[in-house]
């Protein structure tokens, strides 16, 4: 979020209401520091949930009270505007993205009054119309390790204790909170499940798998029961572009990788397993960074690549 925002939520974040925050934090062997920092794994907060129907800190599914929220402001949308005219086929697909919505990223990008008005605004129009808004916030220091999306706030900035205190304070201010626990292919869970202890994952709903990332739902799904088994807790799997699962396995076959294709829709789920809900929290359409080819920066939106996503998922 921003810097004001992730180090006194209970000032700046009025969530009250809100039923879920999910703190997408990539847990990364490659940020080990000093203090503090070292005590507390590096990782990337990511999707903020406004849920009308649960009451702050209920043990239930906040998905269960409302669909994932669609921010009406999505660039998806802007850009099938611009596209309405000269490709109607192309600003159909993106409106396949607008319509089932994505997580709203807040980072170091905003200053904290802008931030704290985006949020709110997100999150009362969400509530308003009965669905579950999913906010990422996106700041930890050493960010992306200091690859495409490299920045986040310093560790002063972010306050002693990072994740720890920022989980704690969040899920004090009424959050159901997910922490990001990477993917099926990178950190076995027994691992992980010590990294998340350490960023105090028992203040937490749970957490959140593939983030950003391409592993097939199945694959996912038998990683995070595996975690949730050894942590006791529940989570999400992001779905945004794992329809034909990876690329491969190359040095930057996470960067930008061609013929991908969404995954399953934004949706709760409520099967009596851990699983909480299907999340596009990257956002589909959003660059992953150069990956030194000369792709549009992390974070801007590429409307060629969205389109792709959409026809090969059959949309």
């Amino acid at each position: 979020m921003s810097r004001h925002m992730l180090t006194r939520p209970d000032r700046h974040l009025t969530v009250t209401w809100l039923g879920a925050v999910i703190l997408a934090v990539g847990l990364a062997a490659c940020s080990a520091g000093t203090g503090d920092e070292a005590a507390s794994p590096s990782a990337e907060p990511a999707p903020a949930v406004a849920s009308p129907g649960a009451p702050a800190g209920a043990d239930t599914n906040p998905f269960l009270a409302g669909a994932p929220a669609a921010d009406p402001d999505m660039q998806s949308v802007h850009a099938a505007d611009a596209l309405r005219a000269s490709d109607p086929d192309g600003a159909a697909a993106l409106d396949v993205i607008s319509e089932v919505g994505a997580s709203l990223w807040v980072g170091d990008w905003f200053d904290p009054a802008a931030a704290q008005a985006l949020v709110h605004d997100y999150a009362t129009a969400a509530h308003a119309a009965g669905r579950t808004g999913v906010v990422t916030i996106y700041a930890i220091p050493a960010r992306d390790c200091g690859s495409f999306s490299d920045g986040g706030l310093t560790p002063e900035e972010y306050r002693a204790g990072l994740l720890r205190q920022a989980t704690a304070a969040l899920a004090d201010a009424g959050a159901s909170v997910y922490l990001d626990a990477g993917n099926s292919a990178w950190i076995d869970a027994p691992t992980m499940a010590d990294r998340l202890r350490q960023a105090g994952i028992e203040d937490a709903r749970g957490f959140a798998t593939n983030v950003s990332n391409f592993r097939t739902t199945s694959d996912e799904r038998a990683y995070g029961d595996q975690l949730a088994a050894l942590l006791g807790t529940h989570y999400v799997v992001d779905t945004s572009r794992n329809g034909l699962g990876p690329l491969g396995d190359g040095p930057l076959d996470w960067c930008n990788p061609a013929g991908r294709a969404l995954g399953e829709k934004p949706a709760a789920v409520d099967d009596g397993s851990a699983l909480d809900a299907y999340l596009y929290v990257k956002v589909p359409g959003e660059s992953d960074g150069e990956c030194d080819r000369g792709d549009p920066a992390a974070g801007q939106f590429w409307p060629e690549y969205a389109i792709g996503l959409v026809e090969r998922a059959g949309g």
